[in-house]
């Protein structure tokens, strides 16, 4: 990201919770204190950390709806695998008998069109690739190997067959669709930390003084920052996984209640172990 404004600041990145409780506790503060600069930018900076919120929803979503389709479409393969044996063991079986009987003739066809290497070369594939392969498969016995289906009596298999690739390619659509990825998820994090530094550039502007009254009044500002900042530095010092609030009371979230993503770190930081956002000499 070009242009950041946190590489001015000493401010550890935060679980989204964590940032914006604090966030909106500094935003009563300015708003009692009628600093408008610094309210506005909090503003700005907590609808960030409501958007962040629900990216990171969308791709808990997103991946809990993946995993279901995929999950149906296994059966689903499973069940195909299973019907398109099924065809290749009936065409094959009525391959015996007379070089001039039509059913011979039509089975020893399908085989050589449809299943010249066997079944195995159709189902050991990716889901998408075999799709691609089965629709192909009915393409040609709907069309040229038409009358070859009919005689050899298999209009069933190929029916329910048909029915199956239909429900698979449904579900493979459906994992696909209105997928929310991590790149998502971090860039409205990252722009939300940015929108964090904003905010304590304004602060600092609001009291650009090291005279007692000042530092007071801006370290009382921040302090609902400075003390989530504190507990993730804390976390990280004992080496625990850095854990996140409810952004509307700042209650510590269990384990189990929280947003987890669990194919990236929490926190892709470097911490300094007793960093606060503002230190006076």
């Amino acid at each position: 990201m070009k242009g950041v404004v946190s590489n001015y600041f000493s401010i550890n990145r935060m679980p989204t919770g964590r940032a914006l409780y604090a966030l909106k506790e500094m935003h009563k503060v300015a708003s009692q204190r009628g600093l408008e600069d610094v309210e506005a930018a909090t503003e700005v900076a907590v609808e960030q950390g409501n958007r962040a919120v629900r990216v990171e929803f969308s791709y808990e979503q997103s991946r809990a709806d993946n995993s279901d389709a995929r999950g149906k479409a296994v059966e689903l393969d499973n069940r195909l695998d299973a019907q398109i044996g099924a065809i290749q063991s009936l065409v094959a079986a009525r391959k015996v008998g007379d070089e001039d009987d039509p059913v011979v003739k039509a089975a020893r066809r399908v085989l050589e069109v449809v299943f010249p290497r066997g079944v195995a070369p159709i189902i050991h594939q990716s889901f998408e690739v075999q799709l691609g392969i089965m629709k192909v498969m009915l393409e040609t016995f709907d069309g040229d190997l038409a009358s070859e289906v009919e005689l050899l009596g298999i209009e069933r298999e190929v029916q329910r067959m048909g029915q199956l690739v239909e429900a698979f390619e449904e579900e493979l659509a459906t994992a696909e669709a209105n997928v929310t990825t991590f790149d998502e998820v971090r860039e409205a994090r990252e722009l939300l930390h940015e929108y964090v530094a904003i905010v304590v550039g304004q602060v600092i502007a609001a009291y650009p003084s090291l005279d007692e009254t000042a530092t007071r009044e801006r370290e009382s500002l921040l302090a609902p920052l400075n003390d989530q900042q504190e507990r993730v530095a804390a976390d990280y010092r004992r080496r625990r996984r850095v854990t996140d609030v409810d952004p509307d009371t700042g209650e510590e979230l269990q384990e189990d209640d929280e947003p987890i993503i669990d194919d990236a770190p929490p926190i892709d930081a470097e911490l300094d172990e007793d960093s606060e956002v503002v230190t006076d000499a």
